[in-house]
């Protein structure tokens, strides 16, 4: 009894902890990493939380400091329809991100744009675009801080 309870545990363990991983990715596709109140939540380790030291100074203007960032990706899908007779294609990944967030010292605003194009050179009619937009804000009540975010 118990070996057949130690099986059902470890194959549990094995379908669950893949999920974890696969939800963390997909929030950081959702949502953009200089919004605020992104990954300071309890829980967020020193791996996965932003290292500001290591980033791009970014360009100022006035109260605001902007950080553009633009990425080339160059790949290949051999299933670009996803159907069972596979046409695969050379894959061109354009990225565009542009984060402006204002640095006062009781309150914040963040706004940003990530435009990402995806161009199939062998089937161009499968091309796509996605695009996310942000606007956000915080403000410190004491020792803790409300923040409200639009996507």
């Amino acid at each position: 009894m118990r070996l057949d309870l130690a099986i059902v545990a470890l194959t549990t363990a094995l379908v669950v902890a893949p999920t974890g991983a696969a939800r963390a990715q997909l929030l950081d596709q959702l949502f953009s990493p200089g919004a605020p109140g992104y990954q300071i939540e309890p829980g967020v380790t020193v791996l996965t939380r932003e290292r500001p030291d290591f980033d791009f100074p970014g360009i100022r203007t006035g109260g605001f400091l902007t950080h553009p960032q633009v990425t080339e990706s160059f790949g290949y899908d051999d299933n670009v329809t996803g159907t069972r007779r596979a046409r695969g294609s050379a894959l061109v990944e354009t990225r565009l991100n542009l984060q402006t967030a204002s640095d006062l010292p009781r309150y914040g605003v963040t706004a940003g744009i990530t435009v990402d194009d995806y161009r199939y050179l062998d089937q161009p009619r499968q091309s796509l675009t996605n695009w996310i937009a942000s606007l956000g804000g915080t403000y410190d009540l004491g020792r803790d801080k409300a923040s409200l975010n639009y996507y």
